[in-house]
């Protein structure tokens, strides 16, 4: 039986990026390479009139990358956005995260990673850095709802969960944090099976409605 192929979508507004994905994307095989665009409009309309797996956009768009994340988590659920950045500091991708994307990129990224990164999510996994985790466990962080005391979305990470995910977050490898805590490598292994499984139920953006209020989330009604 063939395998499905991926349907995805690319918009920037400098043409011979989106042109340069494209062409890298068809030649690899796998993905079903839509007509993309220039702006977040074009990224909106996409995503709910072709229904696409994956809609890899630019944070810095005309008509703003995360605006067009957010509408198509409220529009068109069905699609899962990933957002294309030349800066991938921390503010940026905690920023993408909450707004309800499911991947961050980097424009300089090798097409190998890419590959990889774009089937792990079309799969329904979440592309997780070292600098999400670091915006994760940072108490200003606009991402680290667990933090209120009522947890009115469900949404716990444990004391042990918090101290390996900042480990993570500081560029600790597995043996390292395994070794400074005094838990074995599959100990930690196991537990960011669980913090992603978390988030992988609440996305960053749920959670932060979450904890503001809880009828607010998708379903809730």
């Amino acid at each position: 039986m063939a395998r499905r192929l991926i349907r995805i979508a690319i918009f920037d507004d400098h043409a011979a990026i989106r042109q340069a994905w494209m062409r890298a994307l068809a030649s690899v095989g796998g993905f079903d390479v839509l007509d993309g665009g220039a702006s977040a409009s074009d990224a909106i309309d996409c995503g709910k009139a072709l229904l696409p797996d994956l809609i890899v956009l630019d944070m810095q768009m005309p008509g703003g990358g995360l605006e067009a994340v957010r509408q198509l988590y409220r529009e068109a659920p069905y699609v899962k956005t990933v957002v294309l950045s030349s800066d991938d500091s921390e503010h940026h991708v905690s920023a993408a995260f909450a707004s309800g994307a499911f991947g961050f990129m980097t424009k300089g990224q090798p097409l190998v990673s890419v590959i990889s990164d774009l089937q792990a999510i079309a799969n329904g996994q979440s592309q997780f850095s070292a600098g999400l985790a670091r915006a994760l466990v940072s108490p200003q962080g606009i991402a680290a709802p667990w933090r209120e005391a009522d947890d009115p979305g469900g949404l716990t990470i444990t004391a042990k969960e918090e101290q390996i995910l900042s480990r993570y977050g500081q560029g600790l490898t597995v043996g390292e944090i395994a070794s400074s805590i005094g838990v074995s490598p599959r100990t930690v292994a196991s537990t960011f099976t669980n913090i992603l499984h978390k988030l992988h139920e609440h996305t960053l953006f749920e959670a932060a409605l979450a904890a503001d209020d809880p009828d607010s989330l998708p379903g809730s009604a």
